[in-house]
């Protein structure tokens, strides 16, 4: 039979519960905000890969627009864009009057990049 002594003690959580649920949602948070700075970094290489993939374009199209371009290897930093560096290396091909040119762009100071194959005849 209750009698009413033990009604007030049951409506509470302990220190315990407490402690149990803070650390529950500690680690919750942690882990979202982990999710966030992947994503955030993913998406800033994503935007230099893209900027990359323009550069090399606009490079591969001066080279179709201009003379045929010579042997051999050249690199440098692009104008008009800071923090992009590109290497670009022109070799024969076993089919005469066409090269093989391959242009890399990096950045993070060469530490990341994408490279890019083009061939280009002579007119």
């Amino acid at each position: 039979m209750d009698t009413g002594k033990n009604q007030g003690k049951d409506k509470g959580l302990t220190l315990l519960e407490v402690l149990v649920a803070l650390s529950c949602a500690s680690l919750a948070l942690v882990s979202f905000l982990g999710v966030v700075i992947f994503s955030l970094e993913m998406e800033d290489h994503a935007q230099k890969l893209t900027e990359a993939a323009i550069i090399a374009e606009e490079m591969m199209k001066e080279l179709q627009k201009g003379e045929f371009p010579p042997l051999g290897y050249e690199e440098g930093k692009i104008q008009g864009r800071p923090g992009f560096l590109f290497r670009r290396l022109v070799g024969e091909t076993f089919i005469e009057g066409v090269r093989e040119v391959r242009v890399e762009i990096l950045w993070d100071d060469g530490k990341r990049g994408t490279s890019f194959l083009c061939y280009t005849r002579k007119k």
